[in-house]
């Protein structure tokens, strides 16, 4: 299977939305908290991806990366 790999548009979130929730034993809760990251301060969407089906466009894939701060690593 061919696909692309593009940046996340508003229009993709119902279906990000559905594909998490069927991808996974809990996926409603894991929907729930990728929306509640989308209203945080640190959200950028550049670093919010799909996967597209190169065949028929389809959303087949999503990554969400976020910055963390690790402390007390070292000491």
């Amino acid at each position: 299977m061919k696909f692309s790999i593009r940046t996340i548009v508003p229009t993709d979130f119902e279906v990000v939305n559905n594909l998490v929730t069927a991808s996974y034993p809990k996926g409603a809760s894991r929907a729930a908290m990728i929306e509640r990251l989308r209203q945080w301060d640190n959200y950028n969407p550049q670093f919010e991806v799909v996967a597209q089906s190169s065949d028929n466009g389809q959303v087949i894939g999503h990554s969400l990366m976020i910055p963390v701060q690790v402390s007390g690593m070292g000491k």
